[in-house]
């Protein structure tokens, strides 16, 4: 039998003492890290467009398709009506025949010179597009006024008074920007997003908060992914993917919130960019933006981001499609970029006092993900490559 001296039995008792010293600081350490962990939900974005809320009488009216955009345009070129009729017989399909796509295209004039109206759509006629006229359309009170506000709308879920949705004023009486709740906008909309989402990057979103199952405060937080969004067998946005987060932060967005019955909603207005893709739009660009983010019952994410947007955005989105893309979409693009002009209603030129912003609202989607940070798997697969080379 092993017999220890004195001053070894007191090293030993004086160790077994350390070591349940350590195990106690480590237990305490992970009931305090468990006292104040953090709980997150990650989603990818499966759609990303224009918030619409039309109603059978919201609208005088609705703004003409193609050909009705052909005879405007034949209208400004100062012919006799003998002409203009004989013009317009040559109208042929959706783009109108070479003839009728040259007066369309070249609709503008500069020094009485025909130019593309596209390029130079100040220097095009304004043809006074129908706007919206109903009370509602969903979004925020960007700018606080609250009911006082004249000329605002009503949000049809929320019941608030004052919303800023200038965009949808300017462009809900256009056939293709039409849509009945809950389905989407097709063009400038729907249809663009689903051309980009399998080749553009992945937009994230992550919820960060004490106890997601309560109402609580929390941080949401949109990002860039660094690969695609992934389709399931259906061509819907799979749910369950693992994507990583692009380190650029210039598609970095985060925003204080509180989550309330379901609900998590910007406690504070902040800047919102989003790098997206030129055929739809390059770069999403809000200020003083805001989110309503309904967490629904199957997991997904069906809310709302609005903010000012710089109203050149979205119609350089659609007028680099030119006339292959006008004569589908059925928007008279000149008309857009007037009436977006016309109804701009923030952030005004110094020098010029012309309104810069319009106020607006998309509608975002998503459904459950799993989000890493780019140096995380880098730092895991650099410890599995040592862990190869020591075997």
């Amino acid at each position: 039998m092993l017999r220890l001296s004195g001053a070894s039995m007191s090293k030993v008792l004086r160790l077994r003492s350390l070591n349940i010293s350590l195990m106690a600081m480590a237990l305490a350490g992970l009931t305090l890290q468990s006292a104040t962990a953090e709980e997150s939900k990650s989603f990818v974005v499966s759609w990303f467009t224009p918030a619409s809320y039309s109603t059978d009488d919201d609208c005088p009216g609705r703004n003409p398709s193609i050909d009705g955009i052909y005879r405007h345009a034949i209208k400004q070129m100062g012919l006799s009506p003998d002409e203009e009729e004989r013009l317009f017989a040559k109208f042929d399909g959706t783009t109108g025949g070479d003839e009728a796509g040259e007066i369309i295209i070249n609709r503008a004039r500069i020094d009485g010179v025909p130019a593309n109206a596209y390029a130079n759509p100040m220097a095009a006629p304004d043809p006074n597009m129908l706007t919206v006229t109903g009370p509602w359309a969903i979004g925020f009170d960007l700018d606080g006024k609250g009911a006082d506000d004249p000329n605002t709308f009503k949000d049809p879920f929320t019941n608030e008074h004052g919303i800023d949705n200038e965009f949808f004023r300017a462009m809900g009486c256009h056939t293709g920007q039409r849509a009945y709740w809950p389905h989407r906008v097709l063009q400038g909309g729907e249809y663009q997003w689903d051309t980009i989402r399998l080749s553009q990057p992945a937009w994230l979103i992550t919820i960060v908060g004490e106890d997601l199952e309560r109402d609580g405060d929390v941080i949401v937080t949109f990002d860039r992914a660094l690969e695609s969004t992934k389709w399931d067998a259906q061509s819907n946005t799979r749910a369950d993917m693992t994507y990583r987060i692009d380190p650029n932060p210039r598609s970095r967005n985060v925003f204080k919130a509180r989550l309330e019955d379901g609900v998590v909603k910007s406690t504070e207005s902040a800047n919102f960019n989003m790098v997206a893709d030129p055929y739809y739009i390059q770069e999403f660009r809000f200020r003083d933006a805001q989110i309503r983010l309904n967490l629904m019952p199957d997991g997904k994410i069906d809310g709302f981001v609005g903010g000012y947007q710089p109203f050149v955005d979205p119609y350089w989105g659609v007028a680099n499609g030119g006339l292959a893309l006008e004569c589908c979409a059925g928007i008279d693009f000149i008309g857009m970029y007037h009436t977006l002009r016309k109804l701009a209603d923030a952030y005004p030129d110094p020098n010029t006092g012309q309104n810069t912003h319009i106020s607006t609202t998309y509608r975002v989607e998503a459904v459950p993900a799993f989000v890493v940070h780019h140096e995380d798997m880098t730092a895991k697969a650099d410890d599995e490559v040592k862990l190869v080379q020591t075997r």
